[in-house]
């Protein structure tokens, strides 16, 4: 039985979607990458991370302790040699420098204000200029921590310790892996409606080719997307005025609004609890003329 017009315009909309997100996917991993794959500053220094070995400083965090050592971390902190060379003054009068900190004494820094994942990639970028994105995991939730989250709070840390290198690296890292995730949400999602589409007017051919290509035979449904975890977090976590994330989390939005609209519920409350993101989205909006 022949397809109708409208069963045709609506194969071809799936179709042409999939044929986007694939050049989406294939422009992703054909392109260099945009993080520089920095070496460590010396010769086996990334080794010596969290490593006793002539460790003289433990860093703690909800529960977790870093052992690591004073020369690496407080030549590249100003906040680290500060906080060990001397007490901190409440008034505004000079501390007395031939008077030890506490922190000095113990040999011990407790962090515990801040992410454990992103303390650690923070002291980890002082051994290697890099940090590690993968399998890590939330401590209250128990969760896995997608890597536009993480480098999201990576970024903040960065902000608050002013360390400049680390915070465009997390910039670079959160950008790509926004565009990711977005990406391979949309190209999964246009599988799954060539899927449908397939079955329900019994093209075999097509069928067939999502279930070997793409092993699509199951229509697993997808897990919950964590865009709207990673808006929050952005919006959050950084002042009004700093545009570094923001402005990568709208524009991924606008060029993916499909994809990051189809769950309504879900992106109306984005909206609703992130005023400055909804203001955002708005102009962006208008500036676009979609409306």
């Amino acid at each position: 039985m022949p397809l109708t017009p409208a069963e045709k315009a609506e194969l071809k909309a799936a179709t042409n979607t999939l044929e986007h997100a694939i050049q989406c996917r294939d422009a992703l991993e054909d392109r260099p990458s945009q993080v520089v794959d920095h070496q460590p500053l010396e010769q086996g220094l990334g080794s010596m991370f969290d490593n006793p070995r002539y460790s003289d400083l433990v860093v703690t965090c909800s529960g977790r302790a870093f052992k690591v050592h004073k020369t690496v971390v407080c030549s590249q902190s100003k906040w680290f040699a500060k906080k060990l060379l001397g007490p901190w003054a409440s008034a505004p009068c000079k501390p007395d420098i031939n008077t030890p900190a506490k922190e000095a004494e113990s040999g011990v820094i407790d962090l515990d204000a801040d992410d454990p994942n992103a303390v650690e990639a923070m002291l980890r970028f002082y051994y290697t200029s890099s940090y590690n994105e993968d399998d890590k995991i939330d401590a209250e939730s128990g969760a896995v921590v997608p890597p536009a989250l993480l480098n999201a709070q990576v970024y903040t840390i960065a902000d608050k310790y002013n360390i400049l290198e680390l915070k465009n690296l997390s910039k670079t890292k959160f950008k790509l892996a926004v565009v990711t995730s977005l990406t391979n949400d949309g190209l999964q999602d246009a599988l799954a409606k060539l899927y449908i589409l397939a079955n329900r007017y019994n093209i075999v051919e097509l069928r067939t080719l999502m279930e070997t290509e793409y092993a699509f035979g199951t229509a697993t449904p997808q897990a919950p997307c964590t865009f709207h975890d990673v808006v929050a977090e952005v919006y959050s976590s950084t002042p009004t005025a700093d545009r570094g994330l923001r402005d990568i989390v709208l524009t991924a939005t606008m060029d993916n609004i499909e994809v990051v609209s189809r769950d309504r519920g879900g992106f109306r409350k984005t909206l609703e609890n992130n005023p400055d993101f909804a203001a955002d989205v708005t102009e962006a909006v208008l500036t676009r003329g979609l409306i």
